[in-house]
């Protein structure tokens, strides 16, 4: 049996104990924001401090979103500005026939074609000269040059040619090689004008090919033929002229 003495202590155990009036709870949590309550706040746009070993950015920009200057891709863009501008002008330049050259009929001075040097009416001086006009489109071209370069060979020594590529829309070399201009007669690139006409306009060419201009020994213009000289018809004009020997 339980004793008297027992049930009592028991009893007194039982007692409601007086709860203890509310004080804050010590610990990490409630020690950092008692922290944070008292660090003061920044004020928008002030100065960013970078921890030791960092540079200060400036005011307003946060670490790691830096303003990147636009000076650089302003320096490219006008580069390519700078280098389509010189190649459109180059490509305008081909197209207009652009070139260094005097494409004045009395006293001409043109680039060699397919080479370096050039090729002056002066350099004839003492001997006739026919200059004939050739451009890869021209089918009457093509069909006169055998004639043209079998009197050269005839003449040679005695009568000059010098065939001239003009009004070239195209490719000249192909024309060329065809009828072995190239190292064996003497070749210039028309300059000027449209397309590189600047000579076969000074000469009186209105569009249509081929065109042969006659010079004396003199360097004295005697007579320019449009239209093409095939066959027996080259030979009557330089007899026509005096220049066939």
């Amino acid at each position: 049996m339980t004793s008297k003495s027992n049930k009592k202590n028991k009893k007194g155990s039982n007692q409601k104990r007086t709860p203890k009036a509310n004080q804050p709870k010590s610990g990490p949590a409630n020690a950092g924001a008692a922290k944070s309550q008292a660090k003061p706040a920044k004020a928008k746009g002030a100065a960013y401090t970078a921890p030791k070993g960092r540079a200060t950015v400036s005011s307003g920009t946060s670490p790691g979103k830096r303003k990147r200057g636009g000076s650089g891709w302003g320096l490219v863009i006008a580069g390519v500005a700078l280098v389509v501008g010189i190649v459109g002008y180059g490509l305008y330049d081909a197209i207009q026939g652009g070139g260094d050259g005097v494409t004045d009929a009395a006293e001409f001075d043109l680039p060699a074609l397919g080479g370096d040097g050039r090729v002056a009416l002066t350099d004839y001086t003492g001997q006739p000269l026919v200059v004939n006009f050739f451009a890869s489109w021209c089918e009457q071209c093509d069909a006169e040059l055998p004639d043209y370069t079998r009197v050269a060979d005839e003449q040679e020594g005695k009568l000059n040619f010098l065939f001239v590529s003009s009004n070239e829309t195209g490719d000249w070399r192909p024309m060329a090689d065809r009828h072995d201009l190239v190292g064996n007669y003497d070749l210039a690139a028309d300059v000027k004008g449209t397309n590189g006409n600047g000579l076969y306009r000074s000469l009186g060419g209105t569009g249509g090919m081929p065109m042969t201009a006659f010079y004396d020994d003199n360097g004295q213009l005697l007579d320019v033929s449009r239209g093409a000289l095939i066959g027996p018809a080259l030979e009557a004009r330089l007899q026509q002229l005096g220049l066939l020997t």
